[in-house]
């Protein structure tokens, strides 16, 4: 038997014995018995025999509420008799016009573990073929690959724990805490939902998004910046290069292609990453759309909203299957500044800075960790400045050994990471106040100076200070270290 292309499912039946659900089970054609019609009281003549093939044996009371099926095979095979016993076909509710996901979330599920059980995708890519032989092992003959390498040891997720991920996303927190990186985990989360991404590497993480972006173009990134316009975002009109005289069309932007690419294509979910989402003019980059993007006005919901576009006149409503995930530096624009627009229609997710992660790096000669360093430095910051102002692990994450294994770092090595990144960041923090910048970080990196400039006139004046900061140029890493510790 030949499952091709996105139609996995269209040759997979559940059946149930009784009001339990049994099986998953593929319709043999050809390969089991000749089909054969039968009369049934109930039934007609939709009653009928074929071979099948178990391939998941379930016991789950659930009620899916398929729709019914044109027939009702009574199937046997001479390994495995299952006689009078209903079998649905699981892909009839998408010819009635519904899809996997508006239909029923845990019927979903379970064709996903289905999948899982027989070692294949849910859905194949267009080229690709799966031969099921009457074992039921599975050969894997795909045609092309579009994923440079194969992930391998990454755990799954079963039905029962998945957790419903929201439409509207937005990760906050100050610079360096992971927002962007972990805008990948979030995404593959969302298009692929019974794979632990938190047990892969990074590199397959990478591999798997690339493929999503680049080639099943399931993923869009972005960034918002001062010059983002409505026009970029979902249409305007822009003018022809290359002819005389100049003409002018309308062009989509990349919120309107990646919304209709999503639309049409109801079985698969789509994800939109705006990074640094706060630092653009909000209310004129999405417009009107800001109504459509709240949950229950999507496309196909019950309150759902369209809009007729500006230019174009075309009706436009934002799918179901499309999610947002944006990111937002904190020390930027404080979470209550995002336009209330927007904040209203998002849930926010707070990503603070993580110490533990550095807890396997040693200062060599120094006795402490840099979770040490950077747990001391954020305490002192939140005092002065304000929790939004910290400083993120992320700056030292470079440090830290792939496998998490113990390792030590010299204070030299850490010289980069003080003198062109934590001392700038402080300095527009403070706003050049370098008297607080020293109470962080001690006087091994900023040095404090008796004044003795003459000045002009010999008066008394009370704002002119006794003391004057500078920021050490070279500083002795070891020594500043132990100051900034308290060793």
């Amino acid at each position: 038997m030949r499952i091709v292309a996105k139609n996995a499912f269209d040759k997979l039946y559940k059946a149930y014995g009784g009001d339990l659900s049994k099986w998953i089970s593929t319709y043999l054609t050809p390969g089991g018995p000749k089909t054969s019609h039968k009369s049934n009281k109930q039934f007609g003549t939709r009653w009928m025999y074929n071979g099948v093939h178990i391939l998941l044996e379930v016991n789950n009371p659930a009620n899916y509420n398929l729709v019914q099926t044109e027939y009702y095979p009574n199937p046997y095979y001479a390994k495995s008799a299952f006689p009078n016993s209903t079998f649905y076909l699981i892909n009839q509710f998408a010819k009635a016009g519904k899809t996997h996901h508006e239909t029923n979330e845990a019927l979903y599920a379970l064709l996903e573990v289905t999948a899982r059980a027989m070692k294949v995708d849910s859905f194949f890519e267009k080229g690709d073929s799966e031969t099921l032989d009457i074992t039921g092992s599975i050969t894997r003959k795909a045609t092309s690959s579009k994923m440079g390498k194969t992930a391998t040891g990454i755990g799954k997720i079963e039905p029962k724990e998945l957790k419903e991920k929201p439409l509207n996303l937005i990760l906050y927190g100050p610079p360096g805490t992971g927002k962007t990186y972990h805008t990948v985990n979030k995404a593959l989360e969302i298009l692929d939902p019974y794979t632990k991404w938190a047990t892969a590497t990074r590199e397959d993480a990478i591999n798997a998004f690339n493929d999503y972006k680049d080639n099943k173009e399931q993923i869009v990134f972005t960034t918002f910046h001062q010059s983002m316009s409505y026009e970029d975002f979902v249409e305007g009109i822009k003018p022809t290069l290359g002819i005389t005289p100049v003409g002018y069309t309308i062009e989509e932007g990349l919120f309107k292609q990646i919304s209709d690419k999503a639309s049409k294509d109801n079985e698969n979910n789509y994800v939109l990453i705006i990074d640094e989402i706060n630092r653009g003019n909000v209310a004129n980059i999405f417009g009107e759309l800001i109504t459509l993007l709240e949950e229950d006005k999507r496309k196909g919901c019950p309150e759902e909203v369209s809009v007729v576009l500006p230019y174009s006149k075309k009706t436009f409503s934002v799918p179901k299957n499309l999610y947002i995930i944006g990111t937002m530096n904190t020390a930027d624009r404080s979470v209550e500044a995002l336009d209330s627009a927007l904040r209203r229609r998002f849930s926010f997710e707070e990503m603070m800075p993580n110490p533990k992660l550095l807890e396997s790096v040693s200062i060599e000669g120094i006795g402490k960790t840099l979770a040490n360093l950077l747990s001391l430095v954020n305490q002192r910051i939140e005092i002065l400045k304000d929790r939004e102002h910290q400083i993120g692990h992320s700056y030292f994450m470079g440090f830290v050994d792939r496998d998490k294994k113990p390792t030590t770092v010299k204070s030299e090595e850490l010289e980069p990471v003080f003198v062109d990144k934590i001392i700038p960041l402080l300095q527009e923090y403070f706003y050049g106040d370098y008297e607080k910048i020293q109470l962080i970080l001690g006087d091994g990196f900023i040095r404090e100076t008796k004044n003795s400039v003459p000045f002009a006139v010999k008066k008394p004046y009370d704002d002119i200070p006794e003391h004057t900061f500078s920021i050490v140029e070279k500083p002795n890493m070891e020594e500043a270290l132990r100051k900034l510790l308290n060793i």
